[in-house]
């Protein structure tokens, strides 16, 4: 189903206008016309949110356009398909592991720098 319907069957059942719906979700009632008259579609930041208040999975409402086809140099004649939103989410997840990662670092380094002024004081 497209994410026009989608909005307007939301829209519907919660027996939301256009300018609550808009509130609900965070935009201007005219930004909220256009999405619902397929005049624009949602910016990805507003995905999650729209599939969240309109109890869909995210897969249901990504446009198109938002399948990247990359060309795999070992398979020529073949392409595989990356979800940007599946993307964004993994790259997400690698920031947050390696910044981890990192944090522990200091923390070892902190207390390694506490160890050696100890020792220092004791010379």
């Amino acid at each position: 189903m497209k994410i026009d319907k989608i909005l307007k069957q939301w829209r519907k059942a919660t027996g939301f206008n256009q300018t609550e719906a808009a509130f609900h979700l965070g935009v201007s009632q005219t930004t909220y016309y256009k999405w619902e008259a397929e005049k624009a579609q949602p910016q990805l930041k507003y995905l999650p949110r729209i599939a969240q208040a309109c109890q869909v999975e995210l897969s249901c409402i990504i446009p198109k356009d938002l399948l990247v086809a990359l060309s795999v140099p070992s398979m020529p004649q073949e392409s595989v398909e990356i979800n940007a939103v599946d993307l964004l989410k993994n790259l997400q997840a690698e920031k947050n592991r390696r910044i981890a990662n990192l944090q522990k670092q200091v923390e070892v380094l902190e207390a390694n720098v506490a160890a050696l002024k100890a020792q220092l004081g004791e010379l």
